[in-house]
């Protein structure tokens, strides 16, 4: 008996079904000679640079509006008194300072066309008890060129003082002037709380300008 030849169709279904089954067993055979991806090793993050002085990171820049302390160190007993309240201490150091004395000096917080703005520190008093029960007035004049341009009074009594603590008078005073740089002499006098008595010097501090 003689069989019937395969029909073409089913002859080709039959070729492409030994050709996939033989392209899986390669793809199968690569995979299994590739050989596998290591992990991905953690990445150690760099520290931040330490500050040698004070063991800690620095911070980041502050607006240059914020408050920067004198260049003087803080008196004992400020940075307390600012962490308590959250208020920044006055930042004098008094400690081997003479009242009404020529202890700091004026420097120029503001510019201006044609006028600049001083500024000078006064120590008053100690405490009270060391001001003496008397009331004065502290005066302040601004000379340029040998002119007084300017004049501050602030009055000084037993009230307005710190009871245990110093207590200071900030001098700031603005102060016309004609030319592009220059000089100018601060004049600090205490003059009676009461009566026509001239008033007593008690020292001048000079400092230079320039307008921009």
């Amino acid at each position: 008996m003689t069989l019937p030849a395969p029909r073409p169709a089913l002859a080709l279904l039959v070729v492409a079904l030994a050709a996939l089954s033989l392209s899986g067993t390669a793809d199968a055979a690569r995979k299994a000679r590739k050989p596998p991806t290591p992990p991905p090793e953690d990445v150690e993050e760099e520290d931040p640079e330490i500050d040698d002085e004070s063991g800690l990171a620095p911070l980041p820049p502050e607006p240059f509006e914020t408050f920067e302390p004198d260049e003087d160190e803080a008196r004992p007993g400020a940075s307390a008194a600012a962490d308590a309240t959250g208020v920044p201490g006055i930042g004098l150091e008094v400690m081997g300072r003479r009242p009404l004395a020529a202890n700091w000096e004026p420097r120029i917080v503001a510019v201006e066309r044609g006028a600049v703005v001083v500024e000078m520190p006064v120590l008053v008093c100690l405490s009270r008890e060391d001001l003496g029960g008397g009331t004065f007035w502290l005066v302040s004049e601004a000379v340029v060129d040998g002119t007084e341009v300017a004049e501050t009074r602030q009055r000084v009594a037993p009230e307005g003082v710190a009871e245990s603590g110093p207590s200071f008078v900030f001098v700031k005073v603005q102060v016309p002037v004609a030319a592009p740089s220059g000089a100018i002499e601060i004049r600090v006098s205490r003059a009676p709380g009461t009566g026509d008595a001239a008033a007593e010097r008690l020292f001048s501090r000079s400092l230079t300008y320039a307008l921009p």
